[in-house]
């Protein structure tokens, strides 16, 4: 009886039990995510889905971050009765779009990469609660053309940043090298991006000892050891990890 929320990159968000979700093998196609929560696929595609066991929870806030750096805190209760046609999660600015969102608490902080290989790690706390129908507050402070790629949560200090480039190119470095910064600055290098290694495309925050799948938007797939990925400082390229044509 646990709950998925499906945000879509308009800023709106849908509500479902996962029994209502069709089961299917790994290797099956699958339906379209239209229908079975009404998503208008000619204006907009889904961008994050979390799953959990109540809406109820007095201390958790969903916080959202969109590709222009946008970040909103919003009780989780706000979205305990999302109607069957979806709500608006976040106003959304023109020409942006809504990237990502975590569960949090206000006790927590969080990592924001972008493309151009910036990052910033800033407290949960340092972003005010906000009503769902509002645009939220800037994250990280862009450079031009530069855009976010990815945010999550930091739980601890055993944690590494992993760090993967558009090329294929990728490393894990201690979240201890990241400084406690305010929200909405420029933030540090994270990964130094160039043509060899291409743009920073994502990261995330790992464990040694995990796993992790390394999907391309051309379908191919591997599965990795983390610990198999270089551990490396933060002004540094990585190396290859997966070959893209």
């Amino acid at each position: 009886h646990d709950f998925v929320i499906f945000l879509t990159d308009a800023g709106k968000c849908y509500l479902k039990r996962v029994y209502e979700i069709p089961v299917g093998s790994r290797a099956s196609r699958g339906r379209h995510v239209n229908n079975f929560i009404g998503v208008d696929p000619e204006e907009e595609s889904l961008a994050s889905i979390l799953a959990l066991e109540t809406l109820e929870t007095q201390d958790a806030f969903l916080l959202t971050c969109s590709r222009k750096g946008k970040v909103k805190r919003s009780a989780l209760s706000d979205y305990a009765n999302i109607r069957a046609n979806g709500l608006i999660a976040v106003q959304i600015e023109e020409e942006d779009q809504l990237l990502a969102a975590r569960l949090v608490r206000a006790e927590d902080e969080v990592i924001i990469g972008t493309a151009a290989g910036m990052s910033i790690r800033f407290s949960v706390a340092d972003v005010r609660p906000m009503g769902r129908d509002t645009r939220g507050v800037r994250g990280i402070e862009l450079r031009d053309d530069d855009f976010v790629v990815g945010m999550d949560v930091v739980e601890d200090d055993e944690q590494q940043v992993l760090a993967v480039s558009a090329n294929g190119y990728g490393k894990r470095t201690p979240i201890g090298e990241w400084r406690l910064q305010g929200r909405g600055g420029k933030g540090i290098i994270a990964m130094v991006t160039s043509e060899r290694n291409g743009d920073l495309v994502k990261i995330r925050l790992v464990r040694p000892g995990e796993q992790i799948m390394v999907v391309t938007n051309g379908g191919q797939v591997i599965r990795t050891h983390i610990d198999q990925i270089r551990e490396a400082v933060r002004s540094t390229q990585g190396v290859r990890i997966i070959r893209v044509a």
